[in-house]
């Protein structure tokens, strides 16, 4: 395989008639699949277009989204999901910083674009998915219809760029992370090669395929299996899509995971066809994988991974959650990590240090941002800006984002050392640790908590429950109790979002 289109197209697992994608407006098969692909592909290799040309997407979870992505790389051109939780004013940068030339929009979405061609006047072609019609839009359907023939598609360079996603900018202003068909092809074969999926059965997409994540469905179309998507990513929508579709593996993040741990009805619940419970994106908690593991046992598995190694990095798979809890398992077979220290040695086992990562699944660049993409990617090690150690059998400990580091009166601190102890707290769902300027201590360590429904200690009785728990200097010095915590499209907590509203003493977080 060469184009990240060949999941399907040159796929021997994908059995023509078998069912590839189901979503609320139907099912596609795999024969059906490929012909869409070839119909959006020759669509966008009409006269006046160029290979590389960006075309962003701007479309649910579902059958159009992976017709239009794979679509865009049989043409070699760039594919640019856009993150359907920014606001119209934050897509449109990104479009104008990815120079799109082609937008596919569904039409929940329509509105959203209003103003877009005059402030970009290089989107030429406006595509628009579902029910209706805009002016000065093309209707989605009608690449199906009068499909381009004539159209002869190039020949596409393994090592161009397939997919831009830009990253979620936990810590940052997003950048456009280009990953090329190469990328995506040698991290999926890491992957089967790490778990070992076996072919067909049923996947539960509940991430937004947007996101890295959305390879879950790359791969499982790759073992010639069925992907679901729901309308809507709920608790109780979730538990009947297993039961009714017999869904044999999901990826979530821990937060979905802890709704369905809390679901009262989880116990009467069918999930016996659950082959594999995979989560990531974000830690878990010590209690809540405990309670994670008496649910789904050694159906569970966690991976680690970012943007710009297309996906996966490491995995730890059922087993290792009891011999090497709170790990992220061992690196992916063709996949290189190191732990180093700010002078870029090798530390010892079990020493703290930043995990660099090197292999054929890391990304090319940042677009147009040379000066950053040297300072992230050097002499071929991608520099994650996570700290971790990693023990003498090679498996792999995260433990905190590098800028997330609180030093106060000179000392080191981990806020997730913090957060894990809050977490022990019975009423204590969701929990954030962050540092905050300080006069005296340079910073101070703070934190903004959830609580569980039913459950009100005050800030000072959480405070005094960590001091029976932490050293002194571990302490919070401001703990401010949240109705919600910011966070990003995959469930990770924005903490700059959060010192400012924590400053301005907003407790509305959303």
């Amino acid at each position: 395989m060469k184009n990240l289109a060949d999941v399907v197209l040159a796929n021997p697992a994908a059995r023509p008639e078998a069912i590839a994608l189901t979503d609320s407006d139907g099912q596609r098969t795999y024969a059906q699949l490929a012909q869409r692909i070839h119909a959006v592909a020759r669509f966008l290799g009409t006269p006046g277009s160029q290979p590389g040309d960006r075309v962003a997407l701007l479309l649910p979870n579902g059958c159009a989204f992976v017709e239009t992505q794979l679509g865009c790389a049989l043409a070699g051109h760039l594919c640019v999901p856009l993150n359907l939780r920014q606001l119209p004013e934050e897509q449109q940068r990104i479009l104008r910083d990815a120079q799109a030339t082609v937008l596919f929009v569904h039409a929940r979405y329509v509105d959203r674009i209003a103003g877009f061609r005059d402030a970009l006047p290089g989107l030429h072609t406006v595509v628009m998915v579902g029910q209706g019609q805009e002016p000065g839009t093309i209707a989605y359907d009608t690449l199906f219809t009068a499909p381009h023939n004539d159209v002869r598609l190039p020949a596409v360079d393994r090592d161009s760029g397939a997919v831009m996603l830009y990253t979620s900018g936990t810590t940052s202003a997003p950048k456009g992370a280009v990953l090329t068909h190469a990328n995506y092809l040698a991290n999926l074969r890491q992957y089967l090669a790490a778990v070992g999926l076996p072919e067909g059965g049923v996947n539960l997409q509940l991430s937004p395929m947007f996101h890295a994540a959305g390879i879950f469905c790359l791969v499982h179309l790759l073992r010639g299996a069925r992907t679901v998507f729901l309308e809507k990513v709920e608790p109780a929508a979730i538990l009947d899509a297993i039961e009714r579709e017999r869904v044999t593996f999901m990826f979530t993040v821990p937060t979905v995971l802890y709704q369905l741990l809390d679901q009262p009805d989880l116990p009467l619940r069918d999930i016996t066809s659950l082959q594999r419970v995979q989560y990531g994106a974000a830690p878990i908690t010590g209690s809540r994988l405990h309670q994670a593991m008496r649910v789904f046992g050694q159906r569970l598995q966690h991976s680690y991974g970012m943007t710009e190694g297309t996906s996966h990095v490491s995995i730890l798979l059922g087993a290792g959650h009891e011999t090497h809890a709170g790990s992220v398992g061992q690196t992916l077979p063709g996949v290189e990590l190191r732990v180093v220290d700010d002078e870029g040695r090798e530390v010892a086992t079990d020493e703290i240090g930043e995990l660099i990562v090197s292999g054929p699944n890391v990304f090319s660049g940042y677009w147009r941002q040379p000066v950053v993409t040297l300072e992230t990617l050097r002499d071929g090690w991608l520099h994650t800006g996570d700290l971790g150690r990693r023990d003498a059998q090679g498996f792999i400990y995260v433990i905190d984002r590098k800028k997330d580091m609180i030093i106060s009166g000179g000392a080191n601190i981990y806020p997730s050392d913090i957060e894990d102890a809050l977490m022990r707290h019975p009423a204590v769902a969701e929990c954030a640790v962050f540092g905050v300027p300080d006069e005296l201590w340079g910073e101070a360590v703070a934190a903004a908590v959830v609580l569980r429904a039913g459950h009100a200690p005050d800030e000072a009785a959480l405070i005094a429950y960590l001091r029976g728990h932490l050293g002194g200097y571990k302490v919070p010095k401001k703990l401010w109790i949240m109705n919600a915590l910011p966070k990003n499209a995959t469930g990770k907590i924005l903490k700059r979002e959060l010192r400012v509203q924590c400053d301005s003493g907003d407790r509305q977080a959303t």
